[in-house]
């Protein structure tokens, strides 16, 4: 089978849609992007005109205009797109919102790094995700060295307002260190109190003592820092966390036991970074760690036989609703129950790593207070 992404080759219906209307945006909408920009006008300009074209919001349009106005400088994306007919509104709008800082040479230098990540690797991959696309660009920027502007260090907000419906909405915006330790803390107050996260949240607030956690801060050879739940970390943001302790993971991260240790659950985190189940982008940190083939059939608790899977996809595979094969680089072979496969690639701070060798073996991962 020639390589390919599953999208690409999926004769249903849906999937036959989705390519024309993603072909079509390349054919109709791109050309009317870069005639605006060739002709002088500002994105405010063509975003104007184009939402009344279409009868949207220029909220609704803004963030397409702006993706293609990155991704037609993106030679090898804007190819892989055209051949693959997998760049969506939602995937070229993460494009422009995380790249419309940079410059046409920058973007040259990106474009090599991304087109790989949007180039199949395997036969049916799954296509990745806008949330983990966004990820997959921070890491890019970053290790690049090519944002250069400046971090503000996040000042912690709050808002509240009254729906539609009546129920108040509270919005908490936190520095990444700051949210991701609060995060942990929800966690771990859904795991002791067996509630949903809204309960966990309410605990915290009527005043029970926040438990004490831990976060692991994944290094990739690079250098750059990861934060589980946080995404990647700028300078000042890593300058503020308490290192504990250093630990250089390897494949020798084993136990004989169906428990699995905490340096080997860092381990595979590091691999996965969240569900490995096609298209679920559930964070590692509301996963379990999933036998790939169960423990009580013979399988082994070591990297090469454990994935992250959210519960719901957890229980599906119990049931046998779904069948996985894990190969030696982390990929997975899912099969359902009509007979159609899907392939996942890891998408954490060390999927890179993973898939250029089958060795599972890992850099430091720090663990910060």
């Amino acid at each position: 089978m020639t390589t390919s992404f599953r999208m690409t080759h999926d004769p249903s219906p849906a999937a036959r849609f989705r390519r024309q209307r993603n072909l079509e945006i390349l054919d109709l909408l791109l050309p009317l992007v870069i005639e605006g920009i060739s002709g002088g006008k500002s994105i405010d300009d063509i975003v104007i005109a184009m939402a009344r074209q279409l009868s949207q919001s220029r909220q609704q349009v803004r963030g397409l205009v702006t993706g293609l106005s990155v991704l037609h400088r993106l030679p090898r994306c804007l190819r892989a797109a055209r051949t693959h007919a997998h760049l969506d509104e939602f995937r070229i709008t993460t494009l422009g919102t995380r790249l419309k800082r940079l410059t046409s040479d920058e973007l040259l230098l990106v474009d090599e790094h991304l087109s790989a990540v949007l180039t199949p690797g395997v036969s049916d991959q799954e296509l990745v995700q806008a949330p983990a696309l966004s990820k997959r660009l921070d890491k890019i920027v970053d290790a690049l060295g090519l944002d250069a502007k400046e971090h503000v260090a996040a000042v912690p907000r709050a808002s509240a307002r009254v729906d539609s419906e009546n129920n108040y909405r509270f919005t908490l915006c936190l520095p990444q260190l700051e949210g991701a330790q609060l995060y942990e803390q929800i966690l771990s107050v859904m795991r002791k109190k067996k509630v949903d996260f809204a309960r966990a949240m309410l605990s915290l607030l009527g005043g029970e003592k926040p438990p004490r956690v831990h976060l692991n801060l994944f290094q990739d050879p690079s250098g750059l820092i990861y934060a589980a739940g946080g995404g990647w970390l700028p300078p000042e943001e890593l300058s503020r966390a308490k290192v504990l302790s250093r630990r250089v993971l390897s494949e020798a991260e084993s136990t004989e036991r169906y428990g699995i240790p905490e340096r080997l659950r860092a381990l595979v985190t590091g691999r996965d970074g969240h569900c490995r189940y096609p298209g679920c982008t559930v964070d590692a940190g509301e996963c379990d760690v999933d036998h790939v083939i169960p423990f009580g059939k013979g399988g082994t608790t070591t990297a090469d036989n454990l994935h992250l899977l959210c519960r719901h996809h957890h229980n599906l595979k119990t049931s046998g609703e779904v069948q996985v094969i894990m190969h030696p680089n982390g990929t997975d072979t899912w099969t359902t129950g009509d007979g159609s496969q899907f392939v996942t690639l890891p998408k954490g701070p060390w999927a890179d790593l993973m898939l250029s060798t089958a060795a599972i073996t890992r850099p430091p991962v720090l663990a910060a207070s």
